[in-house]
């Protein structure tokens, strides 16, 4: 199908994309940069880190806690008929983020996952756009993201390692209330950054969930 052809596409640049990253690197808040051939800015987070139990328990941990994450919330919808859905989460929601500021941030996203298992590693795929709401609509964010798990070296048989490369690629159209009073309009490196923390809670989460279900495994 299209949607699993864009999918494949998107685990053969995984492959190469988080190759690259050193261990135990993390971030904080994504980076700008600069697209020079399409002549666009979009921002990019990278992160590589262990989890201290085996492949291919943890990578099965990970994507089953993630669906969850969202299935145990009443106020998001989780696709549960779709195409291969062993392998696959899709789910829209709403939500809202106060930002430091005092801002109120209301966001809708749509976000679709999928996996890939091999031998030795398991690569996880998502397309997701968030839309700012309220004040902000006219402004998006389009997600790509990356997710490789793999054992460990071997020094430490007993591990997983986990990498990560994120791509927001940000857009905004003016609406007119917003070039009557261009002061609501949020800077959009601000409305990255605030669309990237407001994914903290489901963080905690899915750690909490994870650590249950590696515990039950024991």
């Amino acid at each position: 199908s299209r949607g699993g052809n864009c999918f494949l596409n998107l685990r053969v640049v995984a492959e190469t994309a988080v190759d690259g990253l050193t261990s135990n690197t993390s971030f904080y808040k994504p980076a700008r940069k600069r697209d020079a051939l399409r002549n666009v800015d979009y921002f990019e987070s990278i992160s590589s880190f262990t989890i201290p139990s085996t492949y291919p328990k943890a990578a099965n941990a990970m994507f089953d806690s993630m669906r969850q994450v969202h299935r145990q919330n009443p106020h998001r919808k989780l696709f549960e008929t779709i195409d291969d859905l062993p392998n696959t989460i899709a789910v829209k929601f709403r939500t809202v983020f106060h930002c430091e500021r005092g801002t109120v941030l209301p966001l809708a996203l749509i976000v679709v996952m999928h996996r890939f298992v091999e031998p030795g590693r398991t690569v996880l795929v998502w397309r997701g756009l968030i839309e700012g709401e309220g004040e902000f609509a006219g402004t998006y964010l389009d997600s790509t993201g990356w997710c490789v798990l793999r054992p460990a070296g071997i020094g430490d048989v007993d591990a997983t390692d986990v990498r990560t490369c994120i791509h927001l690629v940000p857009t905004q159209l003016r609406l007119q209330k917003q070039l009557e009073r261009s002061e609501s309009t949020m800077d959009i490196t601000v409305f990255t950054e605030s669309a990237m923390r407001s994914a903290q809670q489901d963080k905690l989460e899915l750690a909490r969930l994870m650590q249950e279900m590696l515990l039950d495994c024991l």
